[in-house]
């Protein structure tokens, strides 16, 4: 991870400004208005080895007050103008929500920025195609809520591969990061089509640590052993994600994995291996009454308990 000079952060931003410029020049003129008051300015930034920049993440925390409000305005007209450019846009107000989106950055996409989490705030996110980099995409965002007698605001302009455009693997990993929210012990788990993937913070976000391991590699084999480690792996990412009520979609996403897999793959299993699994399905829909009641997601674990058989 390497902090970005002024004079490349200028090189970044005059790039980008030519795909998205009218976004990109209201921002910018409000990164430049000295009257608007600057709380929080971060930049992060990751190149390769011919210096060329590969994802980052511009991020400001601002303030505005009832006279700045038409900056929010001239904001929203910027966002509906490049609309057109984008391939997907998120608009939420405290009267529309919207589902939660996690936008992922880095070089193995292991940092990410959760948007649409606060009913009571409003969200823009534009998605643009890179079109010289097919692999890669611009995400713009800001978010915005009364505060006090003024408005906060917080402005992302973030690039980095497209996670759409990663083919599927059987190889799930999980990360371990550092966040710089002061949060401490609070966990994220990510299933995708890359499989399972565990987010914690530790130490307030003094430090970033990443650690990486393989979870599951099935290496085109088609095994009741292979898909019952999947089902142990869902099993843990489940019981980490219940911790957070607010990871409805998560969890949702974790446990209809869990009924794809057990009404496709139990044939495979052994007797004793789908009463294991009968068994820890039963103890999910306990620990998931105690912790974080959801009738959804119990009916559906009973409909992975059923595919298991008798």
């Amino acid at each position: 991870m390497k902090q970005i000079t002024l004079l490349t952060i200028m090189m970044l931003t005059a790039v980008s400004t030519m795909a998205q410029k009218n976004i990109n020049k209201v921002m910018d003129a409000i990164m430049n208005d000295r009257k608007i008051s600057k709380a929080v300015t971060s930049d992060y930034d990751d190149s390769d080895v011919n210096g060329t920049v590969t994802t980052y993440c511009h991020y400001a925390d601002l303030y505005l007050t009832k006279q700045q409000k038409t900056k929010i305005d001239e904001l929203e007209e910027a966002f509906e103008r490049d609309a057109s450019k984008g391939y997907r846009s998120i608009h939420q107000t405290p009267d529309m929500k919207a589902e939660q989106s996690n936008v992922v950055y880095g070089p193995d996409l292991e940092y990410q920025v959760r948007f649409c989490t606060k009913p009571t705030r409003n969200y823009r996110l534009l998605f643009i195609h890179d079109t010289k980099n097919p692999d890669r995409r611009y995400v713009y965002a800001m978010v915005w809520y009364k505060k006090n007698n003024g408005i906060r605001l917080m402005l992302y302009r973030i690039y980095g591969k497209n996670p759409a455009k990663k083919g599927k693997s059987s190889t799930a990993k999980t990360f371990q990061i550092i966040p710089q929210d002061g949060n401490t012990q609070s966990t994220t788990t990510i299933v995708d089509g890359n499989g399972v993937r565990v987010i914690t913070s530790r130490d307030g976000g003094k430090n970033w640590n990443i650690m990486e391991n393989t979870l599951t590699d099935n290496k085109g084999k088609d095994t009741g052993t292979d898909y019952l480690r999947q089902f142990g792996n869902l099993r843990v990412a489940f019981l980490e994600s219940i911790k957070d009520s607010k990871e409805k979609a998560l969890q949702t996403g974790i446990v209809m994995n869990i009924v794809e897999l057990c009404k496709k793959h139990a044939g495979k299993f052994s007797d004793n291996e789908r009463n294991t699994c009968k068994l820890s399905i039963v103890e999910m829909q306990r620990i998931l009454k105690q912790t974080n009641p959801d009738a959804f997601l119990h009916g559906m674990l009973d409909e992975a308990y059923i595919a298991l058989g008798k």
